[in-house]
């Protein structure tokens, strides 16, 4: 072991003493140094530090220097350069600190030409306080005491933005991301010929809403295209500017977005949104760009969602799946694609040609489970006229135990009316049966909720109301309901809900809709009140980011507005007093007939 250090005598020690002792190797003596010259006289100790400098060529006592003189505001600029140029990137790093925290540049701009050389240092530490310094020079010039220059938030975007162009840590970029939340860039910040790394990495980092509200320039516009969770509208206007300031079309730029997203191998909803948009297009618009799709739609390999999106605008341009199915009949990939594809298209006598091609495939014995599986989703999306036949489909599919789940929500996704009660105690039945043999561990997952939740459902249309084999589904498994929404109906798919009074519960809500939905639960007889007083609000988030949610009627559980595809989990606790609740979507004019029972036993 090292014997201890000698504590060195500070205190009341001449001022040459004390310089002398800014040499010391140990950190907290140079500190106690620091801390007792700044007792004495501000001139002698700058005089005594110039004379003291005059003997040294230790690079370290430089440094020193610089911050005994940071300390008292009186930084020599050309000795600050000197330390800049330091072989140490120690020495260069806090140098670059200096710079942050100096007052006696004349401008910005000044600073800033020492923090961009820093900036593209070969040390990651240097070009780290490099960043860090950036971010003092916002808007407010408080922040620093360099004085305010208009264009010294923009150049300190662009200095932090250096660092892209050199191998990135953990800690830079941990840095860079607070210094740009900092300066709050948007793209009109950017030099792109000087660096065009810099601005996929702010568009990248902006918030949805920030993204909205930035100026229409084509880099905004091609990120409102692809990033998910942007809504339908502006999707939409996007593709529509997009193509005015390219001299395209509007179904080009939704064609070329999907391909972009494919070609970064993303599996984004952002697909599903393009695809939808495209295949609602003309046909007219739809046939200038047939080439295109043509390749997009008949892909057997790359991302699936885009594969999906290309297929769906493939079966618009075509006017039914029927061509489409017979010349890929033999590839079994493709044709789970355009069985997907179903749930883009808006046009519900477009996807009533899906019936007979469904129909036939799922007959046969042999066929692939994703097929199987692709084709069963699609059936509900056929109509109201097929629902009947397809309500005996699945149900068949169901007993048989293929593709359980599957089937299930399927099946939840038809109208009641088209339910046959015939059927409902063989139904219920099996799904007693089968939820008897999952493991206790397994009954809170999505897949089991789903298919207990038909048979809680469907043991209703019994004679007495099914009321043991809904006791028993109760009994197996915690409470745990999937709500979705039924596409094109404004309704959800499952009308009611019966928990235990005072018990928790929890409600997975997934919107499967083209429009934004939330689930709002509130008390009996409510339902019109908050209707109206959520009407007459306007779309301003609350605390937990949710709209629409008057908060003084007695509203004791809510999701946010999910955009379609969107899912969120709400864990609950149902009132203690037995009853019929209600819930019901708040988006204004929703909630006239999206709503559903909430029974309290």
């Amino acid at each position: 072991q090292k014997p201890l250090l000698k504590p060195a005598k500070v205190a009341g020690e001449p001022i040459a003493t004390l310089l002398d002792l800014l040499r010391e190797p140990e950190q907290r003596t140079r500190e106690r140094v620091k801390k007792e010259l700044e007792t004495r006289d501000s001139k002698e100790v700058l005089a005594a530090l110039k004379t003291w400098l005059s003997t040294q060529t230790d690079p370290q006592a430089k440094l020193e220097a610089l911050w005994v003189q940071q300390w008292r505001e009186a930084v020599d600029l050309d000795l600050l350069k000197q330390v800049l140029q330091d072989k140490q990137p120690e020495a260069r790093a806090a140098a670059v600190r200096i710079v942050c925290n100096n007052t006696r540049f004349q401008s910005r701009n000044e600073a800033l030409t020492f923090i961009k050389a820093a900036a593209n240092d070969e040390h990651p530490l240097v070009r780290l306080e490099a960043v860090r310094a950036c971010s003092f020079f916002g808007e407010d010039p408080e922040l620093t005491g360099v004085p305010a220059n208009g264009e010294g938030r923009k150049d300190a975007i662009n200095i932090a933005l250096e660092v892209l162009k050199h191998p990135m840590d953990y800690y830079l970029t941990y840095t860079l991301g607070e210094t740009m939340r900092s300066l709050k860039p948007t793209p009109a910040d950017i030099d792109i010929k000087a660096n065009p790394a810099a601005l996929g990495y702010v568009l990248e980092k902006m918030t949805n809403d920030e993204l909205k509200a930035a100026p229409r320039e084509e880099a905004v516009l091609a990120a409102l295209l692809e990033r998910p969770g942007i809504d339908v509208v502006t999707r939409d206007a996007a593709a529509t500017d997009l193509a005015k300031k390219r001299n395209t079309t509007r179904e080009a730029e939704l064609i070329e977005a999907v391909v972009r997203i494919d070609e970064r191998n993303q599996d984004s909803p952002a697909s599903a949104e393009l695809g939808k948009l495209l295949a609602a297009s003309p046909a007219a618009a739809l046939k200038k760009a047939e080439e295109r799709i043509g390749r997009m739609g008949s892909k057997d390999h790359g991302v699936r969602s885009a594969r999906i999106a290309g297929m769906a605008a493939w079966v618009a341009l075509r006017g039914s799946p029927e061509s489409i199915w017979k010349e890929r009949q033999d590839n079994h990939e493709t044709l789970s694609v355009l069985c997907d594809a179903a749930a883009l298209i808006s046009d519900p006598a477009l996807r009533a040609k899906y019936q007979p091609l469904i129909v036939e495939v799922l007959k046969q014995a042999n066929i692939p489970t994703h097929l199987r599986k692709s084709a069963m989703r699609a059936l509900p999306l056929t109509g109201a006229d097929n629902a009947p036949t397809n309500f005996a489909i699945l149900s068949d599919s169901l007993l048989k135990g293929q593709e359980r789940q599957t089937a299930a929500n399927a099946i939840m996704q038809l109208p009641r009316t088209a339910w046959d009660k015939a059927k409902a105690e063989a139904i219920a039945t099996n799904i007693l049966a089968w939820a008897k043999t999952v493991p206790d561990k397994q009954r809170t997952e999505q897949s089991y909720v789903e298919v207990s939740q038909l048979g809680t459902e469907i043991a209703l249309l019994l004679p007495d109301g099914g009321t043991s084999i809904r006791k028993e589904l109760r009994n197996l498994g915690v409470a745990v309901f999937v709500v979705k929404t039924v596409r094109e109906q404004m309704r959800y798919d499952t009308p009611q809900l019966t928990v235990e009074a005072g018990k928790p519960f929890e409600v997975i809500f997934e919107n499967t809709d083209i429009m934004p939905h939330n689930i709002v639960f509130i008390p009996p007889g409510t339902r019109v009140d908050i209707g109206n007083a959520a009407q007459a609000m306007t779309a301003v988030p609350d605390e937990t980011g949710a709209i629409y949610i008057p908060k003084e009627k007695g509203i004791w559980g809510y999701t946010k507005m999910l955009e379609p595809g969107q899912t969120e989990r709400l864990q609950l606790k149902a009132p203690a007093k037995a009853g019929d609740y209600e819930y019901m979507c708040t988006f204004p004019g929703h909630w006239l007939i999206m709503w559903g029972k909430l029974k309290v036993e």
